[in-house]
C-alpha cells in the first residue's frame, strides 16, 4: 500500500471510530511521508493523551502554518489545559477528546478539506493497546512511544530517543524502580446480545423431556448446517435453544465452539479477555450439566486457558492458566477427541510450562508410532524444535526446525528458525529471514519487528531499532520479554542504568521457553549490571477451578475410548464436506451389515474434491484403537494406500477418519471413500466400501 493509501486507510478507521487501526496505518504512512501534515493532523485525532496529541498538532503546523484545522484544534487542545500521560494507580480512564469544538477534516488530501462533523469515538479501556506515537523531526529524529499495554496494573513505557542528547520535559513515563504487577481477573462477563444469559427455566408442568422433544428437529437441523452457516447465526441458534432447553449442556459447548472459533486474537485486548471469560463460563456449564462430555470439551477449555495465558505478560500468570490446559489436553485425549492433533498438544502445552525434557520425551513417543513409508509429520518436528530450544539445545532446534519448514512451511516456523539462527549467533540469516516474514506481511505480528529490532541494536544501529520497536507496538498487544530486552538496551545506551535495570527485570520475568535466548540475555544483562532478577508470583485465580489432576482411565489397548464422530457407511462415505480456513471434520465409518473382522488386507482412500483453494493442504488422519495415535497421510491428488491398515480397524470393521483442512478461505470436498478389504467371520472375504 502507498502512502496515500495508508493515509485514507488510516482516515477511514478514524471516522469509524476503529482507533487501534487508525494509530497503525497512520503511523506507517508518516513513516513513509513525514512531512504530511495531513497525517499528523489525523494522527492526533487518533490518540487519546493530550500531550501526544499536542506534539502531532504542532508538527502538524510546522509543515504546514496554514493547516487551519490543526491551529484551531490545538488551539481548543491548549485552552482545556496540560494532562498528565500516565493513567493513575486505580486505572481511571484518562480525559477523552475535547467533545466540543474540534471538527475533523473529510477523507480529502487537499490543503482545505470542507468540514465534517467528527464522529465519536469510543472511550478507551484500560487494557489497551499502544497509547500513541510521536515522532518529533523538530529534535533531530526524537521518537517516542507512550503505551498502555496489556491488563490492570500496566505501565507506561519509556523508549526510544533518537538523538541521545536532549529529551523532551515531561514526554514520557518511567518504570518504578522494580515493577511489579497486581492482577486480577476481569469481573464476571455480561453476555452481549448476541449471546444471552440463559433465561428462567420453562414452567414446572413442562418437563426437560418434553422440551427436549420439542427442540430436537431444530438441534438436528442445526447440527447438520453449522458448517455452511456464518458463526453469528449460529450462535443465536445455540443461544435460542439454551434459553428454551437451559439443561442441555452440549448447546453451551457448540456455543462455546463457535464464540471461540470467531474471536480472533486482535483489536481490543479487553474486549478479547471479556469474551474469553464468556467462553469459559459456557464451556464450564457444558461439562457440569453433560455427563457424556467428551474430550472436545475438555480442549475447547484448554484452548480458551491457553488464549488468556496469552494476554498477561508476567510468565508465573501465563504458567498458572497454561497448568490448567495441560490437565484438560490429558482429559481430552484420555476420553478420545475428534481433533487428531490433540495428542500432540501434550508435548507443546509441557514445552510452554518450561517442562523441557518431558516435552522431548513424549515427542520421541509421538515419533516411534510413525511407521517406515508414512510421511513424516511436521508438527512433530515443530515439537521438537521448540522442547531442543527450551533446553537451549539450538543445534538440535535448528535441524528439526528445518525439517519441519521442508514438509510444511509456514510463518511460526520459519519465525523458529530466525530465533534459532540468532541464538547460535548467525545474525545476518535470521535477519533475512525476518526481512521475508516482514515483507510478505507488514502486519502480521510485532513479534517477527522486535527480534530484527534486537538484530539491530546488537549491529550498532539503534535507529533503526527503534524504528522496528514502533512498528513492533502497532502489532501487538504488549511488551513482555523481548520488546522490553532492546528497551533496556535503549536506555542503557543512553546511559540510564537504573531504567535499563527495571527493563531487563520485566523481560526477564516475561520471556517463555519459546524465547530463551532472550530469556538468557535478559539474565546476562541483569549479571552485568549486578542486578537480580525479579521474583514474581501470580495473584490469579479462576473460579470455579477445575481439578488439577487428570481423571484416571483405562488406557491398555483397545480400551481407549472413542472419540466424537459423525456416523457413516463405508458405502456412503463421507459426503460433501464444507471447510471454512482451517479445520478438521471426523467421521466414524461402519459396514452397513454387522460383520467381525478377522483380518485386513488392504486399504485404498479415494478423496473426491470439490473446491481446493490453491495451496490449501488435504490430509486424512486414521485413528489406531491400540495406542490412541491419529496417523497422517496428506493427500497429493492421488488415491491412498494406507500402510498396515489392520492398526485402524476395530472387531466389527468400523474406522475413524479425520479429514483435515489447512489453508484459507473455503475447502469443498465431494467426499472421501475408504475400500476396505477384510475377512469376516459371516460373510467371508468382502470389499467394504463397495456393493456387498
Amino acid at each position: 500500500m502507498d502512502k496515500d493509501g495508508l493515509l485514507r486507510t488510516g482516515i477511514l478507521a478514524v471516522q469509524s471510530g476503529d482507533m487501534q487501526r487508525a494509530r497503525i496505518f497512520l503511523a506507517r504512512a508518516i513513516q513513509n511521508d513525514r512531512s504530511s501534515d495531513q497525517a499528523w493532523l489525523w494522527l492526533s485525532r487518533a490518540l487519546t493523551d493530550k500531550e501526544q496529541r499536542r506534539k502531532c498538532l504542532t508538527e502538524a503546523l510546522r509543515l504546514n502554518p496554514e493547516n487551519a484545522f490543526a491551529r484551531d484544534e490545538l488551539d481548543a487542545l491548549n485552552s482545556t489545559g496540560p494532562t498528565s500521560s500516565i493513567r493513575n494507580a486505580s486505572n481511571q480512564e484518562s480525559s477523552d477528546l475535547p467533545e466540543e469544538g474540534i471538527t475533523a477534516a473529510p477523507l480529502d488530501l487537499s490543503d482545505n478539506p470542507a468540514e465534517q462533523p467528527r464522529k465519536r469515538r469510543l472511550k478507551p479501556i484500560v487494557l489497551g493497546m499502544v497509547a500513541g506515537v510521536i515522532i518529533s523531526i523538530t529534535f533531530g529524529g526524537f521518537l517516542l512511544l507512550n503505551g498502555l499495554l496489556g491488563e490492570p496494573g500496566f505501565r507506561i513505557l519509556e523508549l526510544l530517543n533518537f538523538a541521545h542528547t536532549q529529551q523532551i520535559a515531561g514526554s514520557a513515563a518511567t518504570l518504578p524502580p522494580i515493577w511489579t504487577r497486581t492482577p486480577s481477573p476481569p469481573p464476571s462477563p455480561t453476555r452481549t446480545p448476541v449471546t444471552p444469559s440463559p433465561s428462567p427455566a420453562p414452567t414446572a408442568t413442562l418437563l426437560y423431556q418434553d422440551r427436549y422433544a420439542t427442540a430436537q428437529p431444530q438441534i438436528s437441523r442445526l447440527m447438520d448446517r453449522m458448517g455452511g452457516l456464518e458463526c453469528a447465526t449460529v450462535i443465536n441458534a445455540w443461544s435460542n435453544i439454551i434459553e428454551f432447553l437451559p439443561e442441555y449442556g452440549p448447546a453451551y459447548y457448540w456455543r462455546a465452539k463457535e464464540v471461540k472459533c470467531d474471536t480472533g486474537a486482535r483489536g481490543d485486548v479487553n474486549a478479547y479477555v471479556e469474551t474469553m471469560y464468556t467462553v469459559l463460563e459456557d464451556i464450564n456449564t457444558a461439562i457440569e450439566l453433560d455427563p457424556d462430555a467428551t474430550g472436545d470439551y475438555f480442549l475447547l477449555r484448554s484452548d480458551v486457558f491457553n488464549s488468556l495465558a496469552s494476554t498477561y505478560d508476567l510468565r508465573s500468570d501465563r504458567d498458572y492458566l497454561s497448568s490448567f490446559a495441560l490437565d484438560d489436553i490429558q482429559r481430552a485425549v484420555q476420553l478420545g477427541s475428534s481433533n487428531p492433533l490433540s495428542s500432540r498438544d501434550i508435548a507443546f502445552q509441557l514445552t510452554y510450562l518450561n517442562r523441557c525434557q518431558e516435552a522431548i520425551t513424549e515427542t520421541k513417543r509421538l515419533q516411534r508410532l510413525i511407521l517406515p513409508g508414512e510421511a513424516p509429520s511436521a508438527g512433530i518436528e515443530t515439537a521438537f524444535a521448540s522442547a531442543y530450544l527450551c533446553l537451549g539445545q539450538y543445534t538440535a532446534a535448528l535441524a528439526s526446525i528445518e525439517r519441519a519448514i521442508t514438509i510444511l512451511p509456514s510463518e511460526p516456523r520459519r519465525y523458529t528458525r530466525a530465533m534459532v539462527l540468532y541464538a547460535l549467533g548467525r545474525s545476518s540469516e535470521a535477519r533475512a529471514e525476518l526481512d521475508d516474514l516482514i515483507a510478505a506481511e507488514p502486519t502480521y505480528g510485532g513479534y517477527r519487528y522486535h527480534l530484527r529490532a534486537l538484530i539491530q541494536m546488537d549491529s550498532g544501529d539503534p535507529d533503526a531499532a527503534r524504528s522496528d520497536l514502533l512498528m513492533g507496538f502497532l502489532n501487538s498487544w504488549g511488551d513482555a520479554c523481548l520488546p522490553a530486552l532492546v528497551q533496556g538496551l535503549v536506555t542503557l545506551d543512553s546511559g540510564d542504568t537504573d531504567n535499563a535495570v527495571d527493563f531487563f527485570r520485566y523481560a526477564e520475568s516475561t520471556c517463555s521457553s519459546s524465547s530463551r535466548p532472550i530469556w538468557d540475555r535478559a539474565l546476562r544483562e541483569l549479571a552485568k549490571l549486578d542486578a537480580a532478577p525479579l521474583t514474581a508470583e501470580t495473584s490469579l485465580t479462576v473460579t470455579p477451578a477445575p481439578a488439577a489432576k487428570p481423571i484416571d482411565y483405562d488406557t491398555s489397548p483397545n480400551n481407549l475410548p472413542q472419540p466424537p464422530a459423525i456416523e457413516k457407511s463405508y458405502l456412503q462415505g463421507t459426503g460433501v464436506m464444507e471447510f471454512r480456513g482451517p479445520a478438521h471434520i471426523t467421521m466414524h465409518l461402519s459396514s452397513a451389515q454387522p460383520i467381525e473382522v478377522t483380518r485386513v488386507f488392504a486399504m485404498e482412500i479415494e478423496i473426491e474434491p470439490g473446491i481446493i483453494p490453491t495451496g490449501n493442504q488435504v490430509t486424512i488422519y486414521l485413528l489406531s484403537p491400540e495406542n490412541g495415535f491419529w496417523s497422517m497421510y496428506p493427500w497429493s491428488g492421488e488415491s491412498i494406500q494406507v500402510i498396515q491398515p489392520e492398526r485402524f480397524v476395530y472387531p466389527d470393521g468400523g474406522l475413524y477418519l479425520s479429514t483435515m483442512v489447512d489453508g484459507e478461505g473455503v475447502t469443498i470436498i465431494d467426499n472421501v471413500r475408504v475400500h476396505l478389504k477384510v475377512l469376516s467371520k459371516n460373510l467371508g472375504q468382502i470389499t467394504l466400501g463397495e456393493d456387498l
